[in-house]
């Protein structure tokens, strides 16, 4: 059902933006709490295909920043205040690996579901699972998009691609916070080795690279503080793909 209503803001995509937060966002009592229903959209493969369509929404037409019209402005805002709030809860490690790992036929399913309600004839559900689908963002743009909302959070509005216009004191403290949050959790610092790690593997393999990482001496892992498997490149490598 909150699929269905999502798909319905094609055109005013703030909306839906507006629609989850107020839905998964924890009150003031509650911060740092997960409620039953932001757990199920953070840790279930049909809270990871809401947040695929939502991903989806804030693609827009994908158009410069300088052409956006004012609905897409506005959909970048909520998305903001929607996404700040579940990375800060640590859901992005979550999202990010089910969104990675998910298969077109869990898509195709649970959108067949979600364009077929009850008292809806088949005809009816294949046009509107017809005027849907074109719309979604492919896999690799949703992975892609989910760093990207990552990288706005942190560099602060205002800020160009590279981040200029947010350094030293400039930078947000909202960015400082969550940047503070995601390093102080485990799973996103694993997660963010292994991305990295693989990264590395994909260009050295693409490139021809004679890349042949070394492993951490026992002296250097004691003397950061690390496990030898946490810095182990090839297993980190192997871990995300």
């Amino acid at each position: 059902g909150l699929a269905s209503a999502f798909a319905l803001c094609w055109h005013r995509p703030h909306l839906a933006f507006v629609l989850a937060q107020n839905l998964f966002a924890p009150g003031e009592a509650n911060v740092g709490t997960r409620s039953p229903s932001l757990q199920q959209l953070l840790e279930t493969p049909e809270g990871h295909v809401v947040i695929h369509l939502m991903l989806s929404l804030l693609r827009g037409e994908g158009g410069p920043a300088e052409e956006e019209t004012p609905a897409e402005v506005l959909a970048r805002e909520w998305a903001t205040i929607f996404f700040h709030s579940l990375w800060s809860q640590g859901g992005f490690p979550h999202v990010y690996r089910g969104i990675r790992r998910m298969q077109a036929d869990t898509l195709h399913v649970f959108f067949c579901q979600a364009a077929l309600p009850a008292g809806v004839s088949p005809d009816v559900a294949m046009l509107a699972l017809a005027r849907l689908v074109p719309r979604l963002c492919c896999h690799g743009e949703a992975v892609g998009l989910l760093w990207h909302t990552l990288h706005g959070l942190l560099i602060g509005p205002g800020a160009g691609p590279d981040g200029e216009g947010c350094r030293g004191d400039d930078k947000p403290s909202a960015g400082r916070e969550l940047a503070r949050v995601l390093l102080s959790d485990e799973a996103f610092v694993c997660l963010a080795s292994e991305e990295m790690a693989d990264a590395c593997s994909q260009v050295a393999l693409r490139w021809k690279l004679p890349w042949r990482p070394e492993a951490a001496s026992e002296e250097a892992c004691a003397a950061l503080g690390v496990d030898a498997a946490h810095v182990d490149v090839p297993a980190l490598a192997a871990a995300a793909a």
